[in-house]
């Protein structure tokens, strides 16, 4: 949700796939836009556009100053990864933080 500076509403956005999703954190992108990163144990369907890779994955969304999305992407291994932070970088990218369960690497 997008509140103004006296706290009125200016858009309210969802998205959701078919399972268990929720936000880590979002950032303000540097065109006035958001980037959104979350945990999803959602494959395709819904607002979801990827199939899950295995477990639960990094869910990113990036959406204009809107709120209309521009692109998403999901990432992840066959283990459970939990998205906890995400910046965008100098070069316009984004750097996201988390969580892994990976048991070859202990």
């Amino acid at each position: 949700m997008k509140l103004n500076q006296q706290g009125e509403e200016v858009w309210e956005k969802y998205f959701s796939g078919q399972n268990h999703d929720f936000i880590g954190s979002t950032v303000a992108t540097q065109d006035g836009g958001f980037a959104i990163v979350g945990t999803s144990y959602s494959n395709s369907g819904l607002d979801k556009k990827d199939n899950s890779k295995g477990g639960s994955d990094f869910w990113l969304i990036r959406i204009n100053e809107f709120g209309d999305e521009l692109w998403q992407k999901t990432l992840g291994t066959t283990q459970d990864e939990e998205a906890k932070a995400v910046i965008q970088t100098t070069d316009f990218g984004f750097f996201i933080a988390g969580n892994t369960q990976n048991a070859p690497k202990g």
